[in-house]
């Protein structure tokens, strides 16, 4: 999947990076679009010439506040009047939450007011440069969801020392030109980005990098933009892969793992991220029988699927797969009556999605996956603080339709933001919330996801088992509430 997470590598002890590959994958061929994106239609609404910017809060009311623009949300809220920007794009809105929590008492002595650049005495202004429209409508518009909804929670509580947090969403329509527009356009008044879910991250980069106080909060697909000192991963994307699932699945199928295979999709950065995992792989004893770079757009992998068994794969594993392709290959192997011993998905794939055994069907039955994140739509899961305040909170927002990988990473990079913004302190400026963030070595999203080290840059080495049975995701050979751990992480130099 696209991205799994940012940063460069120092030891066998980093984390998987298979979610950029899978995202990055996604974006080539055919990108995936989960049907509850499609079903609530966030397609791209054009705000006239500007951004919407929209204040998380409990639900409630349906106000927005911002530039003139269509917020989108279940409830099809509009955003209206307000702040001053200069991008073209598409917001996603509160999703019927309120402008306001309840009324917040600054601490004593105040915080400062209008401390620096987005800050004022009520309000922190983040922005948010994704993709919303272009050519798959809505294909992170689940990022910009998970992130309302958490600070919606955060408003709930008062804010963050008097200030209520906003949250302004620039939609780059999957253009590398637009990305780095909307990030020129936000810079000179949001005090940070937060959630910025984009194929081309890389794109906005250089702007991050131009403006060194300033700090981006999110899952990144390149490592020009992972790799800045100013830019923050909940899980850093590193070239390689975590050993301890490899070595899970040979301790559970040894005869499988010497006849692997694996569909890649044919864009530049999944196929170096599936070369990483692919050494990873062979370290610990597989061999790869079968890798075929498919193209976009590519529906009918019935050949494939007749090679594999005539070169006896025992071993499929997804690493950089959109869930609608992973469907078509196991419907493919279904009709040609073909199963291998293991079939398998890696960390970033969008396997783990609602929308994924309904049209995989019956053919899903059995499959695993090795995640770096709790079952987090699993109600099961719920027991998890993480992965109960989250379930929680994006029903309350009206957004639990969008319970998605993409919803989860929002969520997260909020998460991690709001650690940052508590420890720089009431007089908050940007120098002050960059160290903060450069001081969380240890983020799990209170058990939402396996710990990481944002600041450090270096990835997790634990991940959650799960495998489809009866037509449910469900853990296996893992503990009901934590994760599986064991195994370095191994880098491709």
């Amino acid at each position: 999947m696209l991205p799994s997470r940012s940063a460069q590598i120092r030891t066998a002890l980093y984390r998987t990076t298979a979610v950029a590959a899978a995202v990055l994958t996604v974006s080539s061929c055919g990108l995936r679009v989960s049907s509850s994106l499609r079903e609530t239609g966030i397609r791209g609404a054009t705000g006239a010439g500007s951004t919407t910017a929209v204040q998380a809060g409990a639900p409630g009311g349906t106000t927005g506040s911002g530039t003139t623009g269509t917020a989108v949300g279940p409830a099809s809220t509009t955003g209206a009047g307000g702040t001053t920007g200069t991008s073209t794009g598409t917001s996603v809105g509160s999703h019927g939450g309120s402008t306001t929590g309840p009324a917040a008492t600054p601490p004593p002595g105040g915080n400062g007011g209008a401390t620096d650049v987005g800050v004022t005495a009520t309000t922190i202004n983040l922005g948010a440069v994704t993709t919303l429209s272009g050519p798959v409508p809505g294909l992170f518009s689940g990022d910009v969801y998970g992130a309302q909804a958490y600070f919606a929670y955060i408003n709930s509580q008062g804010g963050i020392f008097g200030r209520q947090l906003r949250l302004e969403v620039a939609d780059d329509q999957l253009d590398c030109g637009q990305n780095r527009t909307q990030h020129l356009a936000q810079a000179g008044h949001v005090f940070g980005w937060v959630s910025s879910l984009s194929l081309y991250d890389n794109c906005g980069a250089p702007v991050l990098q131009q403006n060194k106080t300033m700090s981006e909060v999110a899952v990144t697909f390149s490592t020009q933009a992972g790799g800045l000192r100013n830019s923050f991963s909940i899980n850093p994307l590193v070239p390689g892969y975590r050993l301890g699932s490899f070595q899970y699945y040979k301790q559970k199928f040894p005869g499988a793992i010497t006849h692997s295979a694996s569909l890649v999709g044919n864009i530049g950065s999944a196929v170096e991220i599936f070369k990483g995992i692919q050494k990873a792989a062979e370290s610990v004893g597989y061999r790869w029988d079968y890798v075929r770079d498919y193209s976009p757009g590519e529906t009918d992998f019935t050949s494939d699927i007749i090679q594999m068994r005539q070169k006896g794969i025992q071993l499929l594993y997804f690493v950089s797969a959109d869930s609608h392709t992973i469907a078509k290959v196991l419907n493919a192997a279904k009709q040609q009556n073909w199963k291998p011993q293991l079939i398998a998905v890696g960390a970033g794939d969008a396997a783990y999605d609602p929308s994924f055994i309904p049209e995989a069907g019956a053919a899903s039955e059995g499959i695993y996956a090795d995640q770096p994140h709790a079952a987090f739509f699993n109600r099961s899961d719920a027991v998890i603080p993480g992965v109960g305040l989250y379930q929680e909170w994006m029903a309350k927002t009206g957004a639990a339709k969008h319970e998605d990988l993409y919803s989860a990473w929002g969520w997260g990079s909020a998460t991690l933001a709001v650690e940052a913004l508590k420890k720089a302190g009431p007089k908050l400026t940007r120098q002050g919330f960059l160290n903060a963030l450069g001081t969380v070595h240890t983020f799990d999203g209170n058990g939402m996801f396996a710990k990481a080290d944002p600041a450090g840059k270096k990835p997790n080495t634990c991940y959650v088992i799960l495998t489809i049975s009866g037509g449910k995701w469900v853990r296996k050979d893992t503990p009901a509430t934590s994760f599986r751990c064991g195994g370095f992480y191994y880098y491709k130099p």
